[in-house]
């Protein structure tokens, strides 16, 4: 799963203080100013621009147009109409409405409240 991918070191994101492997991943996300392999992964991230394999799972990103087997996950994202396995991830995504195991990764997400194991992702995701 890509999120497990992450680690469990994520804290503090969107912010410099980050511990190693955060700081790797997450260092100055959404810049211009990513190592490796970060930069294959988010250069450009939110544009045209990317990389393989970052390519086959955000070209194209908050459109209809995935390529597979991006639109399994994202397929009409942030809106209702989910396709299976996203229903079980997103499913009322932002909202207090999850289904599990969505609960336990998005709770309360970009929040202070936090339950565990998403406070090893999410804490202070802002």
């Amino acid at each position: 799963m890509f999120l497990v991918a992450w680690g469990a070191s994520a804290e503090a994101f969107g912010s410099a203080e980050f511990t190693s492997s955060a700081k790797a991943y997450f260092d100055n996300f959404r810049s211009a100013d990513f190592t490796s392999p970060t930069r294959a992964y988010f250069d450009n991230f939110g544009s045209a621009e990317y990389t393989s394999p970052t390519r086959a799972y955000f070209d194209n990103f908050g459109s209809a147009e995935y390529t597979s087997p991006t639109r399994a996950y994202f397929d009409n994202f942030r809106s209702g109409e989910y396709t299976s396995p996203t229903q079980g991830f997103f499913d009322n995504f932002r909202s207090g409405e999850y289904t599990s195991p969505t609960r336990a990764y998005f709770d309360n997400f970009r929040s202070g409240e936090y339950t565990s194991p998403t406070q090893g992702f999410f804490d202070n995701l802002k």
